[in-house]
């Protein structure tokens, strides 16, 4: 044995020990640095519910579609579930995995929007996935959310059309949409090549199996027609009609703020489009209202969601 490599035996720590005790302790901190920005938009925001008007009835839903908004995140969570099996099949369970999708999510609220995807990858990375396997479960996971949001969109305006989406629509054709998406996957190629590479291998993107992209195309329908039916009740509930016009712009709505660099979990964004996307549509009160209360749906679903996915996550594989 070399010299060099004797304190090494001896203490028993190697760069693998000291980087996973690093990569505990970045994602310590980027959990409590969550938690705060998660509180401060909650204290900003919460002045915005009429409680002198609509105050208990409004508290009822944001209560109530909250534990329902934060159930269906584990539809979410089965979309990156499905991408993760792909190209690191067996490493963890399909539990831990929807588990640690949901309870990254409140990383989604710090500055830049991408520090739930870095704490996964981190957390992932420790439990021995490949760097290469998850840029490319990544890449499609986003793929199919965004495949998901325009199938919803799509069909919705078509069967429930707006006058801004038709407008808006009709200045898109079908190789328009088909170069987009071409964009979006050499886009997303090209990162996870620079990520994958491995030793003189280049590792460029590769396709999921027809069953896994199945299983995640079908998640994030039904994630996106869920999300429509919540805000749905919400109106119907606060007084309004049943309008299915509003599927298509929740939809949408999602997939601009999602796109958004930097908008933290696409707060603002997201109310905006759907405002501009629904003009004209409901009473613009019971709009206004709804759109403020499922706002705090989802944020505070989110919390609902990192309570379940650190119920599901083994201690063992939660980083902690």
């Amino acid at each position: 044995m070399k010299a060099t490599e004797g304190p090494v035996a001896a203490s028993g720590k190697t760069w693998v020990n000291y980087s996973s005790q690093w990569l505990r302790i970045v994602g310590r901190l980027v959990a409590v640095a969550a938690i705060i920005f998660f509180g401060a938009h909650i204290y900003d925001q919460w002045e915005e519910i009429p409680l002198a008007e609509q105050g208990g009835l409004a508290l009822a839903l944001i209560a109530t579609f909250s534990l329902i908004y934060g159930a269906l995140t584990i539809v979410w969570g089965a979309n990156w579930s499905a991408m993760l099996f792909a190209f690191a099949p067996g490493i963890v369970s399909v539990k831990t995995a929807i588990g640690l999708a949901l309870a990254t999510q409140l990383a989604k609220y710090l500055p830049g929007n991408v520090f739930h995807f870095a704490s996964r990858h981190a957390v992932l990375r420790e439990r021995g996935v490949a760097h290469g396997a998850l840029f490319q479960a990544l890449a499609w996971e986003n793929l199919f959310l965004v495949a998901g949001s325009m199938i919803v969109a799509s069909v919705a305006f078509s069967v429930f059309p707006t006058a801004l989406a038709l407008d808006v629509l009709s200045q898109i054709n079908v190789g328009q949409g088909l170069a987009l998406f071409g964009v979006v996957v050499i886009i997303a190629s090209g990162f996870s090549a620079l990520w994958g590479l491995q030793g003189r291998k280049l590792v460029v993107l590769r396709v999921p199996g027809f069953r896994n992209s199945v299983m995640a195309l079908a998640a994030t329908t039904v994630f996106f027609l869920g999300q429509a039916v919540l805000f749905i009740a919400i109106y119907w509930l606060l007084g309004g009609t049943l309008e299915l016009r509003f599927i298509g712009p929740i939809a949408l709505s999602w997939l601009v703020g999602f796109i958004v660099p930097g908008a933290p979990a696409g707060l603002g964004v997201r109310e905006v489009t759907f405002l501009s996307l629904v003009d004209g549509i409901g009473a613009e009160p019971l709009v206004l209202l709804s759109v403020t209360i499922f706002r705090f749906v989802t944020t505070f679903g989110d919390l609902v969601a990192f309570a379940i996915g650190m119920h599901l996550v083994p201690r063992r594989d939660s980083g902690s």
